[in-house]
């Protein structure tokens, strides 16, 4: 006599892919919250590309070009303190940036004291969504 074939019975392949998915699916819907309010989270950010402060005699130069490297938009005003700690506001104040987007700050004075060549001297960038960036920035000229 001959052997008797059995029957291999197991979990048929569209049932286990239904339920492959249904786990699959299930652990999107979880984890959605999660990545869904890290993804769309507003980052404030900007990077200064350049910066100088010129001065010839009694005129007074300050260029400074900023990029806002976040994903939110951004409402700057640029300050040059003196030696004094007085303020001096470069144009355009303030100035709305959007994401990828780039300013230049200038000021102009024609009849400039408090700034010495050779010194370093404060900017700051102020936002008031994310508060205030701060660089330094060498007085060159004659």
């Amino acid at each position: 006599m001959g052997c008797i074939p059995v029957a291999k019975r197991g979990v048929s392949q569209i049932i286990a892919a239904v339920v492959l998915s249904a786990i699959a699916l299930s652990a999107v819907m979880m984890l959605y919250p999660t990545i869904s309010s890290h993804m769309s989270r507003q980052v404030y950010s900007v990077s200064v590309l350049s910066s100088s402060l010129m001065k010839q005699e009694s005129y007074l130069l300050l260029s400074v070009n900023v990029k806002n490297t976040g994903s939110a938009p951004v409402v700057l005003e640029c300050r040059l303190y003196d030696e004094n700690g007085q303020p001096h506001l470069a144009s355009p104040a303030p100035a709305a940036i959007n994401p990828g987007a780039t300013v230049s700050f200038i000021y102009e004075n024609s009849s400039c004291t408090g700034f010495l060549v050779g010194n370093e001297y404060r900017v700051d960038l102020c936002d008031n969504s994310s508060g205030i960036y701060r660089v330094n920035v060498l007085c060159l000229g004659r």
